[in-house]
């Protein structure tokens, strides 16, 4: 890319995010759109003032994708702040597919999540790591650095954080979870680690960030970052903890 930047990416996923949370999407739409916005971006170069539309569209292709109930392309119109219009989506929409060989069935972290609870045995607290797990896995999202992981190794360590964060007893002892992930997955235990700490950082962050004194956050992710500003209703409430300190110690964060 000669103009897109990892801050602008962010800016863009953290839009995406919003828009996935005001429409009430399932977990699974936003990060497969990040996963199309990322595969169409290593592909294409993109100019800043495409990456919302760019972001829009991705959203539009993974709601079809993933879920009964579509965006509707006059909400995303609207999202923008009427940046773009629902013709531009639709000529955009067949440019994404087509740069993307129409191979839209992408495998994402949230795709492991159900399997990796069902044979670690969670039982009583499994809906509960499930929704932490999804909110780890939709905040990885955000951040280009996560993009390297593997879906399995980002689905483990997800688990393996949520599971760590609940100071209850599970069916599957902690000190085994990661162990267990290894031979599940095949991942190694020390990426899976790793990936847990980079996780634990990056919630330790996020906390830190989201108890500051309200601020104006964008709507739009063009060139100055700053076009249309988000009411204080719509800032996500999936970071929003009294324990920043202690990140993964969430039994009380209700995501």
């Amino acid at each position: 890319q000669t103009e897109v930047l990892p801050p602008m990416r962010k800016v863009l996923a953290q839009w995406m995010s919003e828009v996935c949370e005001e429409q009430s999407c399932e977990d699974i739409v936003f990060p497969c759109a990040m996963n199309y916005v990322d595969r169409f971006l290593a592909r294409t170069d993109v100019k800043k003032s495409q990456l919302q539309l760019l972001g829009a569209v991705c959203l539009l292709i993974a709601s079809k994708m993933r879920t009964s109930r579509p965006l509707a392309l006059e909400a995303l119109v609207y999202y923008t702040d009427y940046s773009v219009t629902a013709e531009e989506l639709k000529a955009w929409e067949l440019l994404v597919l087509s740069k993307l060989h129409w191979d839209m069935a992408s495998v994402v972290a949230n795709d492991f999540v159900d399997h990796l609870l069902c044979c670690l045995g969670v039982s009583g607290d499994r809906a509960t790591v499930r929704r932490h797990a999804h909110t780890f896995i939709s905040l990885c999202a955000t951040e280009y650095r996560f993009t390297s992981y593997s879906p399995s190794l980002l689905a483990s360590a997800s688990v393996a954080a949520a599971i760590h964060g609940l100071n209850r007893p599970l069916s599957c002892p902690r000190n085994e979870v990661v162990t267990t992930l290894e031979q599940i997955t095949h991942v190694e235990a020390d990426q899976i680690t790793q990936c847990v700490q980079d996780i634990e950082v990056l919630m330790a962050t996020s906390f830190a960030a989201f108890q500051q004194p309200p601020h104006s956050k964008v709507n739009s992710p063009s060139t100055s970052y700053a076009s249309t500003k988000l009411s204080s209703n719509n800032v996500p409430s999936t970071l929003d903890s009294s324990q920043p300190n202690t990140p993964t110690d969430v039994q009380d964060v209700n995501f």
